[in-house]
This record gives C-alpha cells, sequence and structure tokens, in this order.
C-alpha cells in the first residue's frame, strides 16, 4: 500500500497516490524515460510560457510582429480608460510582467498567464472578430493552465524528496 499523500483537496492526494502506484508498477527504464519526458514537457513549456508573452508585450510597442490595436475590439475599448495605442501599451506592460513572473515562479505564473490568454479570447468574442485567433489562444491557454499544474506537482515531488533526505 502506498502512502497518501497529505493535502487540502482530497482529489489531488489521491491523484499523487494513483501516480506512485503506477510509477511503482513501471519497470525502472519506462519510470525514467516518463520522468525524462515529463520533464522535457514541463521545461518546454516554462521557456514558452516565459518568452512568449515578454515578446508579445514589447511587440505592443513596437508593432513589428503586427499592429496590435487591429485586435482590441471596439467594446473593450470604450470600457477602457485612454485609447487603443495606450490601451496596447498598457496591455504589453502586462504581458511582459506575466511572462516574468512565468519565468521565476511558473506555479503562478502559469495560471496568471492562462487567465491572461482567457482574457484575450473574450476580447474576441465581445468583438465577434478573430475566431481563429481565439481558438488558436484557447489552446495556449490550456498549455499554460497545464504548465502551471505541472509547475505545482514538481514542487510538491521536490518538497517531498527534500523532506525523505534525497
Amino acid at each position: 500500500m502506498t502512502e497518501h499523500f497529505e493535502t487540502k483537496d482530497p482529489a489531488i492526494g489521491r491523484a499523487a497516490d494513483r501516480d506512485r502506484e503506477m510509477a511503482r508498477r513501471m519497470p525502472p527504464h519506462e519510470a525514467r524515460a516518463f520522468d525524462d519526458a515529463s520533464e522535457q514537457a514541463y521545461q518546454a513549456l516554462h521557456a514558452t510560457y516565459a518568452l512568449l508573452p515578454v515578446l508579445a508585450g514589447a511587440d505592443k510597442f513596437l508593432n513589428v510582429f503586427v499592429d496590435w490595436e487591429e485586435y482590441l475590439s471596439p467594446q473593450y475599448e470604450a470600457m477602457m480608460p485612454g485609447r487603443a495605442p495606450g490601451i496596447m501599451k498598457a496591455v504589453g506592460v502586462t504581458e511582459m510582467a506575466a511572462g516574468v513572473l512565468t519565468a521565476v515562479n511558473p506555479r503562478v505564473g502559469g495560471y496568471v498567464v492562462g487567465a491572461w490568454l482567457g482574457g484575450i479570447v473574450l476580447n474576441y468574442a465581445v468583438g465577434r472578430r478573430f475566431g481563429d485567433i481565439a481558438l488558436r489562444d484557447v489552446g495556449l491557454m490550456v498549455g499554460a493552465f497545464a504548465l502551471g499544474r505541472m509547475a505545482e506537482a514538481r514542487h510538491r515531488a521536490h518538497a517531498q524528496r527534500q523532506q525523505a533526505g534525497w
């Protein structure tokens, strides 16, 4: 029988128990390959969601990739103080901050970037434009939330290893 991981959320504790049981039953070479693949996926997501918001945020000032003001729905612009150029610069600063947060604390940053992408999707939905980009951003949002979840699990595993003296 496996040791139950203590958590405030019983579903997370049961999931951790299932993961440990699955890893215990795997042949050692498969368990290592699973761990390696998981770590590689985590590192790819971490780098992506740290770097891309910083690049997109910086481009809100430069408009090299695209004229970002085109993507601001008129309804959102009407709700915000100022005009589109200033709003997009504020968006850029927020995106860069979210990228830096993700770089230093992906357990929080992944969820912040995911929520931010959700807001972008809402902007497209409200404006009834750019449905293709909205769908892409839903996929990016799911990836950001997955990073946050993976970072939580990784942090928890690290804490357990330290507690066990590994």
